[in-house]
């Protein structure tokens, strides 16, 4: 009986909830999307990362597909349908250091891209790498199937730079050898291979100047469609040719290092590597073009590889240019003269003003010309600097404790640490934001645990920064559960096990940031941010719990509240070398956690280690009045 008032209270709570959204979503008019799509001439939607919520503006394709809308959380199984490409264009940046810069060889983000509402994405804002200055630009042709991306890179030291650049990402997924007569299309249906390139065959070296991939298939429903990517001129085409492609690699595993793999899932994933050396204020950029063909069947797929392929060899012996500045063309460092020349462009500008050069290379002085590349400025970080005297990184719960206690330390200062590092490694272009919010009264908080501690109070707990989803009510902060629509609400109380958290003396840093309603269990971009992975920073930390992992991994907080409806508690842990519990049901209070799927979800911590974790737990698993389960008959809970 108690197990059905359980049932009927939640779902009462669940309807409660989602009207608000319910309402929104029927008085818009449109769906809340996160990017900008475009068009092509093919009817192809190709959404481009920009600095649109929610910013991951890498300037990638999120995916092209048959219409607008979010096909990989519909598994493409109904529309709008994948036509291949889900994270694909994105460019990586290796500069040749010591020491190494921070970010090095990872996906370049936070250009700032703007869309101007038509078909083109311009940095507004540039990045620095290691005293490299990078740039993108984006231009999706509306009256053909292509894209280009030009990366424009400049040396702002007084040393020469080598750089290594990387374009590619994910052209599909699955394993392509799967069943395609698999009726849901679980994994074969974006799934690619190579299958083609300006050579004739399906191996990518230096003399190929377009790779082709493509859908395994056979039968009459339709599936992805064939996407050539055009890489500059290729060696065959000019023996001498120093900006060709300098290395085919794995875009999962390691770009730089890693050969492209040519089966299996790890063939979907494609990096095209070129080496460039910058002077001392010299601007080189590489230019890359995506084609895309409508989706296939069995019978379509020849015609449709064809026409892919045509325009692939157009754009790679003339790429479209014309609206560039000459400036812009004469900094091209992967496409030959020849190519640079075919729409009439006078080549002869990059040559002119030359000045003496004898690196000995075939750069033919076209990058000495005197024309400068207008690059927008790099916004200024915040200094890697604290003004606390206590090193936080690596501190379990047990160890800050101690120190605490041992008054080698105290809570104000472990939380400045804290605060500091979250001003530095959370935010900005490189920034994990792990965070939506971070406590104006953090450092109060804190105070206040310090005055407790040494008026005899002692706990667990006391003094040890947490940080909390935000789908957990906090009285003193916004709970957003990841979206616009629940901007600036701010619940009247906390949620129950926030409330314990309080009393033990926790100091509540900030609210995590998460899937947009917890909806997704493959990545972390809410309404407001992109989470990275911290040991893997081009990569999700994996499922809607993303920020609270990535804040107790980088080392922004003690330990953190997540929530978990399939694998948002352990898939950001494993992701990140963190420790959790999925309890079971009633162990942890759901008072005032937003849910997903109220009968499923679970509220738990994240920690550095499994004694961390049973400190959080003595303190948060109690009987609470307003959820049955937590007294449900036969409940056995250890004292410790």
């Amino acid at each position: 009986m108690v197990k059905a008032q359980s049932i009927t209270h939640r779902f009462l709570k669940a309807c409660t909830w989602l009207l608000p959204l319910i309402l929104v979503a029927l008085t818009s008019g449109r769906p809340l999307v996160a990017f900008n799509y475009v068009t092509d001439a093919n009817g192809t939607w190709w959404g481009i990362q920009d600095a649109a919520s929610p910013s991951v503006d890498t300037g990638s394709i999120r995916a092209t597909q048959t219409g607008p809308g979010d096909c990989l959380f519909n598994a493409c199984v109904t529309p709008p349908y994948s036509t291949t490409i889900n994270g694909y264009a994105g460019v990586r940046v290796l500069v040749h250091a010591t020491p190494a810069p921070r970010m090095n060889g990872e996906i370049m983000r936070g250009y700032g891209l703007a869309f101007n509402g038509v078909n083109r994405f311009a940095s507004t804002q540039s990045i620095r790498l290691g005293g490299v200055v990078i740039s993108r630009a984006v231009y999706i042709n509306t009256s053909a199937n292509w894209g280009r991306w030009l990366d424009t890179f400049t040396n702002r030291t007084n040393s020469t730079k080598t750089i290594e650049v990387a374009f590619g990402g994910q052209s599909g997924y699955g394993d392509p050898r799967t069943d395609p007569a698999d009726p849901l299309h679980t994994s074969p249906f974006n799934a690619s291979s190579i299958v083609n390139t300006s050579s004739g065959d399906a191996i990518v070296t230096r003399d190929d100047d377009w790779v082709e991939t493509a859908t395994p298939l056979s039968g009459s429903t339709p599936v992805g469609g064939p996407q050539a990517t055009v890489i500059g001129t290729a060696t065959s085409s000019s023996a001498t040719f120093a900006g060709a492609m300098t290395f085919a690699g794995n875009w999962l595993d390691d770009a730089f290092h890693s050969p492209l793999v040519y089966g299996g899932h790890r063939g979907n994933f494609q990096a095209y590597v070129n080496t460039i050396t910058l002077k001392p204020g010299q601007t080189r950029s590489v230019l890359h073009f995506v084609v895309l063909g409508q989706m296939v069947t069995a019978t379509t797929s020849t015609a449709v590889r064809a026409a892919v392929e045509s325009v692939a060899s157009q754009l790679a012996t003339a790429p479209e240019i014309r609206d560039l500045t000459a400036a812009e063309i004469c900094s091209i460092d992967n496409f030959s003269a020849s190519a640079l020349s075919a729409h009439g462009f006078d080549y002869s500008v990059c040559t002119r003003n030359r000045r003496n050069d004898d690196d000995g290379d075939d750069d033919r002085g076209r990058h000495d010309t005197g024309l400068t590349v207008r690059q927008p400025p790099v916004p200024e970080q915040p200094e890697a600097e604290t003004s606390a005297n206590y090193d936080v990184v690596g501190k379990t719960i047990q160890k800050l404790r101690a120190d605490m206690e041992a008054g080698v330390t105290t809570s104000a200062e472990i939380t400045r640490a804290y605060l500091d590092r979250i001003e530095v490694y959370d935010t900005g272009q490189f920034g994990f934001h792990s965070y939506e919010l971070v406590a104006d009264d953090a450092m109060k908080q804190a105070r206040a645990a310090d005055r407790a501690r040494k008026s005899g109070a002692h706990g667990p707990l006391l003094g040890i920064p947490i940080a909390v989803k935000n789908l957990y009510d906090t009285f003193d902060m916004p709970t957003t559960n990841g979206s616009l629509v629940f901007q600036g609400f701010r619940p009247a109380r906390d949620a129950f096990q926030v409330a314990l958290l309080r009393a033990a003396g926790a100091v509540i840093i900030g609210k995590t940031a998460l899937e947009e309603y917890a909806t997704y269990g493959s990545y972390s971009n809410d309404a407001y941010a992109q989470v990275w992975n911290v040991f893997n920073p081009s990569k999700s930390p994996i499922a809607s719990s993303g920020g609270s992992g990535s804040a107790v991994a980088a080392n922004l907080a003690a330990a953190a509240m997540g929530s978990q409806t399939g694998d948002s508690l352990y898939g950001p842990s494993s992701a990140q070398s963190l420790v959790t519990l999925r309890g079971t049901d009633g162990l942890e209070s759901g008072t005032g956690v937003m849910p997903l799927v109220y009968l499923t979800d679970f509220g738990g911590a994240m920690a550095r280690s499994v004694t961390d974790l049973a400190d959080i737990l003595n303190v948060v698993v109690a009987t609470d009045s307003a959820d049955p389960e937590t007294s449900a008959p036969g409940r056995h809970v250890p004292a410790d």
